[in-house]
């Protein structure tokens, strides 16, 4: 991307997808992490009709809500170019982009499904491969004859359909193998009320990781947000050890709470911890030492980003000290504390990056980045305790 666009377009095309991702997390109703907890749960306990319900109305309630987020995204797209950001051209790629949403709520929904019934692999296939690869593919395979920012988007828009058609394979494949019983009732009241205060969490999550783009593209020249974008973007490699062993432990977690096996959870949590940080160090690392290199790949323009990188891998490794404990909350049954966490660091990182931005550019939102991050995993352990 940042080849084929440069870096004031890929800057376009990074806040127009910051935009889609974040209006992603509301129409996905906090369902796809639900769905692990339920999942887990109702096949500990053999109830196989439930375990068919949640999949089939989380399927339902998601299309339904994306599909009115897409209509939202579109409708205020001229208003966000024009008012908001005042960026000429970021009109084309939000809609776009916009397009592409239902497919990415509704394949988030088979990533939670398949981690529930704990096809770990296809979970992180989906949720974090598979669309980077076709996409990836489609741009090499075209980018020699359509270097344009609409060829992009079809390509985006491509990509999304095929990863959920194979999600889709992959859970009806899993499910197909389920022993057959009833269900006689609904569960709405059960399923929504686990997931309200996921997808509020989710929200404010998503919303302290990408806040800083938005801020960034209130504020400062397309260019710089595209510098920025891919400095953030490598930085959180930092953490795929703790999305990843997070991925593995979810339904452990769930299972081992379901059975009171308290020293089981306690012993797994603190195991996992160590990997996790200690692999996260790593990778922060090699970051620090190979950045200047790596950014150079994308372009000569992105070697500003080095000093913002190295702040934002060093925050990414401060909350690896912690593990997935925000995992072992949702999964034990307490997503509202991670609500509440998640709500003051939200409103304490958009306060950062608007007092930081505005002076500093890209390293104020960076410093204002790695703060949250750290001081939101800080947190999290009185939770626990």
């Amino acid at each position: 991307l940042t080849r084929l666009l440069g870096a004031k377009l890929y800057g376009l095309y990074a806040l127009a997808n910051t935009v889609v991702t974040v209006a992603t997390v509301p129409s996905a109703l906090g369902l796809p992490m639900s769905l692990v907890h339920f999942l887990a749960t109702s096949a500990e306990r053999g109830e196989w009709g439930r375990l068919r319900w949640m999949v089939k109305a989380s399927f339902r309630a998601v299309l339904l809500f994306s599909l009115l987020a897409a209509g939202l995204v579109l409708a205020l797209a001229p208003w966000l170019s024009r008012s908001v950001f005042e960026k000429d051209g970021l009109l084309l790629p939000l809609s776009g982009l916009a397009l592409a949403l239902p497919l990415l709520s509704l394949y988030m929904v088979c990533a939670g499904g398949l981690q529930g019934l704990r096809f770990i692999r296809g979970k992180v296939f989906i949720e974090r491969i598979a669309h980077p690869l076709v996409f990836t593919v489609l741009l090499v395979v075209g980018g020699f004859f359509f270097r344009s920012i609409e060829y992009v988007l079809v390509c985006f828009f491509v990509a999304a359909a095929a990863v959920l058609a194979l999600g889709l394979y992959w859970l009806r494949r899993r499910m197909s193998g389920l022993p057959q019983s009833p269900f006689p009732r609904t569960a709405w009241r059960e399923l929504l009320g686990f997931s309200t205060p996921l997808m509020f969490m989710n929200f404010l999550n998503f919303f302290i990781l990408w806040s800083d783009i938005l801020v960034m593209g209130m504020f400062r020249p397309a260019a710089e947000v595209g510098f920025y974008a891919i400095a953030s973007r490598l930085a959180t490699g930092v953490s795929m050890p703790t999305d990843s062993l997070g991925a593995s432990l979810a339904p452990s977690f769930s299972s081992l709470t379901g059975r009171g096996d308290t020293e089981g959870l306690r012993r797994l949590f603190h195991t996992s911890t160590r990997w996790i940080f200690l692999l996260s160090s790593f990778a922060a690392v090699g970051l620090a030492l190979a950045g200047h290199i790596i950014l150079g790949i994308f372009g000569p323009e992105f070697q500003k980003g080095y000093i913002v990188l190295c702040v934002l891998a060093g925050g990414q490794a401060v909350t690896a000290l912690f593990g997935a404990n925000g995992t072992l909350i949702t999964m034990t049954g307490h997503p509202r504390v991670n609500l509440a966490n998640s709500v003051v660091l939200g409103l304490g990182n958009l306060g950062l990056n608007l007092l930081l931005v505005p002076r500093y550019g890209a390293l104020g939102a960076a410093c204002a980045a790695a703060l949250s991050w750290a001081v939101f995993f800080l947190l999290q352990p009185f939770a626990i305790v």
